[in-house]
């Protein structure tokens, strides 16, 4: 979560320029999906955290990956 942390506060300053709407709402997501890890592990509910980390925090990272990687595609030089 640390490194998701760090990699969401490197690219939040550039969204706006990049027009990264779509990769906004995703990383919402991702964070929404972490707060909901986190609130079941500190209940002690580990089969709601495997749950939502199955269902909703891998694909939700999925689609991030996805939109980085199509917004920030014409950045890079191969």
């Amino acid at each position: 979560m640390k490194a998701y942390a760090t990699i969401e506060c490197s690219i939040r300053p550039v969204l706006e320029e990049v027009e990264g709407e779509e990769l906004s709402v995703q990383l919402s997501k991702v964070r929404e999906s972490m707060e909901l890890v986190l609130t079941h592990f500190e209940k002690k509910e580990f089969g709601r955290v495997k749950e939502v980390v199955q269902f909703n925090l891998l694909s939700h990272l999925k689609k991030v990956e996805v939109e980085c990687s199509t917004t920030f595609s014409k950045y890079l030089v191969s």
